[in-house]
């Protein structure tokens, strides 16, 4: 049997796309299910069941529900029950419990009868996200003022609309940073404010003519320069409901981008070292620099 939680995704107009409680059990069973301890608007929470299909006599069948949850709160102390049809039994240890994808339980349910009822659970809380593809940059981070950001920012919304994207470089930092600027703090904010979906660019020093690589401790070693970049990520604000997008670095086979001479092994073990401090917030999704293709850089590919 799987049991699936899902946060659904919702959006201001509309809401599309989920994440997930499943719980899976083998029985044979046809499809009915029922939760418990959900005092819920029926729009808001949503039963779905699945069989594999039919089985002979004494056959097995992989029996699904999943519970989706499109409330901007956690749903608490969550109980899902089944009822067993007369002649069908449940097969020990063939629970699997999943939420938003992760198996959180193995155990078999409490059975009374021929009810069948697993939790309680904790089924987490829907999140903002939009269909607006469009986009635009601002970059204005050589003009740390509120004022300034606030009239970028409220062009940007009328350019792309509620739930568009808006970019930012973050520059420098270096592997002496403490953490973000006051004005990179406001940008996101404001952008959250406005229903926009800030994408922040962390990106090192401008050296003139091109951009300055970053500086490894030792050859291949990256620690102090990663321990920057979470910094100033760690001290950017989050805000439930929306997403913030972090780029580091950008298009490392070019010339410009890396100190004008692009490395792809110094540029692989940046990349690995700047992995874990990436950080596991779900309000914050990770973006990687392309890396074009360039016939003089094949070491790339």
């Amino acid at each position: 049997m799987h049991l699936r939680w899902e946060s659904v995704v919702r959006k201001r107009l509309f809401r599309s796309g989920a994440r997930a409680l499943l719980l899976s059990l083998i029985i044979l069973h046809p499809l009915s299910a029922a939760i418990a301890q959900l005092p819920l608007a029926l729009d808001e929470v949503s039963l779905t069941a699945w069989s594999s299909g039919l089985a002979e006599i004494g056959g097995q069948v992989v029996y699904a529900i999943t519970l989706s949850n499109s409330r901007l709160e956690d749903l608490l102390d969550v109980a899902v029950t089944d009822r067993l049809p007369e002649g069908f039994t449940y097969i020990s240890g063939s629970t699997t419990v999943q939420a938003n994808w992760q198996v959180i339980s193995t155990a078999d349910p409490a059975i009374s009868g021929r009810d069948l009822t697993w939790g309680p659970f904790t089924v987490s809380s829907a999140t903002y996200t939009y269909d607006n593809p469009h986009g635009i940059h601002t970059y204005v981070q050589d003009l740390c003022l509120n004022e300034y950001i606030n009239f970028q920012l409220d062009k940007a919304l009328d350019l792309v609309g509620a739930g568009g994207h808006v970019k930012q470089l973050l520059y420098p930092v270096t592997n002496s940073t403490s953490g973000p600027r006051q004005c990179w703090v406001e940008f996101v904010n404001g952008a959250y404010d406005r229903d926009l979906a800030p994408i922040v660019r962390i990106q090192g020093e401008w050296g003139g003519s091109y951009w300055i690589k970053p500086q490894a401790d030792a050859p291949g070693d990256y620690t102090s320069i990663a321990e920057a970049y979470k910094r100033v990520v760690q001290g950017l604000p989050r805000r439930d409901g929306h997403t913030l997008y972090v780029e580091v670095w950008n298009e490392p086979d070019l010339s410009v981008e890396w100190s004008g001479s692009p490395s792809a092994w110094e540029y692989g073990h940046f990349f690995v070292d700047e992995g874990p401090q990436r950080g596991t917030d779900p309000r914050q999704q990770q973006l990687y620099p392309t890396t074009g293709i360039c016939p003089r850089f094949r070491q790339f590919f």
